[in-house]
């Protein structure tokens, strides 16, 4: 007697192939887009290329902005405190009479962008008024919420609360005190 096999049995999944290529394709067009965004960030920033890196300027941004309407986002932005501009200093590595370079600049930004408190970081170039061969940068950030609450509750018994910041005091350091319960 011969056996059955039963329906669909080693026929792949359509729906599972069809949701796996909008997947492969949504991501081709995510990194089509970060290409793009690079190709411009490279065109308009190698126009500077080979120039005198004047003053850099930080400009430091709460969470939320500071004409927000919102209770929550207003009451979350009083109690957050900025990530200080001697912590993103420290992730620059343009300083002041450098010579200006595309590719760093890009690199830089993608650095401070990478920070666990940081939501989002710009650079534009300036050039000086007084001076053609200087160029002036304004590095923007934008802060994220870190501040967390994480808990486990087993039926065990054995249940814990954790409390996190990844930027206590915007210094850029994580602080977390746990404890079982």
């Amino acid at each position: 007697m011969k056996a059955r096999m039963p329906a669909g049995f080693g026929r792949p999944d359509m729906n599972a192939l069809m949701r796996q290529a909008q997947k492969m394709q949504e991501d081709m067009k995510a990194k089509q887009a970060e290409l793009e965004a690079a190709r411009k960030d490279m065109e308009y920033f190698s126009r500077y290329d080979g120039k005198t890196i004047g003053q850099v300027v930080v400009v430091r941004n709460n969470v939320f902005d500071r004409d927000t309407e919102r209770w929550g986002e207003r009451k979350v932005n009083a109690i957050h405190r900025l990530t200080r501009e001697s912590q993103i200093c420290k992730d620059q590595f343009i300083r002041p009479g450098d010579v200006f370079d595309a590719a760093t600049i890009i690199r830089n930004r993608r650095l401070i962008r990478s920070r666990d408190y940081i939501s989002d970081v710009s650079i534009e170039a300036v050039p000086a008024d007084a001076d053609t061969s200087t160029v002036d940068l304004i590095v923007t950030t934008r802060d994220k919420w870190t501040i967390s609450l994480d808990a486990e509750v087993s039926s065990n018994g054995n249940s814990f609360v954790k409390l996190y910041d990844d930027n206590i005091l915007g210094w850029g350091h994580m602080f977390a005190i746990s404890t079982y319960i």
